[in-house]
């Protein structure tokens, strides 16, 4: 369902030209990183755009931090929608 969500942010933001780039989200699809299609403020966008979804559908109060998901590191940045998406299942869960 997270995943889902972040597809439809995704299409919903590159829509509104608020992405500029458009990406497919899936599994192994990266976000953040090197690899990733989305710049800096992309990112941001994206991630604030979902964390929104996420509020609207679960009513919990919830906030991301980069430096919370579970083996990001920050010399070698690099977050996949799996990891992103299993980080916001524990974060909903805890909320």
């Amino acid at each position: 369902e997270i995943i889902a969500i972040m597809a439809q942010s995704a299409r919903e933001l590159h829509e509104t030209g608020l992405i500029q780039e458009k990406f497919e989200i899936h599994a192994g699809s990266v976000v953040f990183g090197e690899e990733s299609p989305l710049d800096s403020i992309g990112f941001v966008t994206f991630v604030t755009d979902v964390e929104e979804r996420l509020v609207a559908a679960t009513n919990k109060d919830i906030a991301v931090a980069l430096l919370d998901i579970e083996n990001f590191d920050e010399s070698t940045p690099v977050l996949s929608v799996d990891k992103l998406a299993d980080y916001l299942v524990r974060l909903v869960a805890t909320s």
